[in-house]
């Protein structure tokens, strides 16, 4: 069982004070009484260690997926969760921020799929993970959107979850969006790669890679019609308890967008080649 379902919040003289490697703003150990809220906006992954047992405010935005070749292609924006969480005294917990799709790039930090010669690659998951970084030890998580497929808006990534991601747009060759139990089905008329755990599926020609998330999106494997060129399917979110609050991006805008804390965490790539945006976590 996750020990944060169980444990209860310190007494009320409890510092809530967790050391954190590598460190931020030149500072090791983190006092959210003393210091504020803990904010990560740039991808990478970090371990805190609380020093005592305490309940905070955890919120976070998947990344964004990044634009394929063309005019008025996009990649999907990244989901949104929020919950609060009891976190124990002397035990490790991973942080993860998704890092936005590249162009021609590389999985991302967070799972995103890479992209094709000429697709996006999808955003990676932001998460919040007790111990290692594995699917069952997954406390709370928002999806990375679908990188965009190349020649145009039709072709767009689906944004990150929420429960579910958000399937991309390409008709009946779209590709899926990873939900609780499934990555996203592969699309493409030449059968694209399947979402996987914690992983966007990879694209082939001309396709956009999936989401990061709890179950990647699916990516997409085009021929030679353009129709066929289509993005990434969300990678979905997930809250281990049932409590947490999850919401969906839809298309190119993030999961609650009006947030004041957000900025531009998780905004899609829109425009010719264009990168995703990280995600962003939140500790409060």
């Amino acid at each position: 069982m996750l020990t944060h379902q169980i444990m209860l919040m310190g007494g009320g003289g409890t510092s809530r004070s967790f050391s954190i490697s590598p460190s931020v703003s030149g500072q090791s150990t983190w006092d959210l009484d003393v210091d504020g809220p803990l904010e990560l906006d740039t991808d990478g992954q970090w371990t805190i260690t609380p020093d005592a047992g305490f309940s905070a405010d955890v919120k976070m935005w998947g990344a964004g997926g990044a634009a394929g070749d063309g005019s008025g292609t996009a990649g999907g924006a990244g989901g949104y969760a929020v919950e609060t969480l009891s976190l124990s005294g002397g035990v490790d917990y991973r942080l993860t921020v998704g890092g936005g799709g590249l162009h021609q790039g590389d999985v991302t930090i967070g799972g995103g799929g890479a992209s094709s010669n000429s697709g996006g690659a999808g955003g990676g998951y932001s998460g919040l993970f007790e111990d290692t970084e594995t699917q069952g030890n997954a406390l709370l998580m928002a999806g990375g959107g679908g990188g965009g497929g190349a020649g145009g808006s039709s072709n767009d990534g689906g944004a990150g979850g929420g429960s579910s991601g958000q399937d991309a747009l390409a008709g009946s060759n779209a590709a899926g969006g990873g939900t609780q139990i499934a990555g996203g089905a592969g699309g493409g008329n030449n059968s694209g790669n399947d979402g996987t755990a914690l992983a966007g599926g990879t694209p082939g020609q001309r396709g956009g890679g999936g989401g990061g998330g709890y179950y990647g999106g699916g990516a997409n494997k085009s021929g030679s019609g353009s129709s066929s060129r289509g993005g990434g399917g969300g990678g979905s979110g997930h809250t281990a308890s049932g409590l947490g609050t999850l919401t969906a991006g839809a298309g190119t805008t993030p999961g609650n967008s009006g947030d004041g804390d957000r900025g531009t965490a998780g905004n899609a790539g829109g425009g010719s080649d264009a990168p995703g945006v990280d995600g962003k976590l939140i500790i409060s």
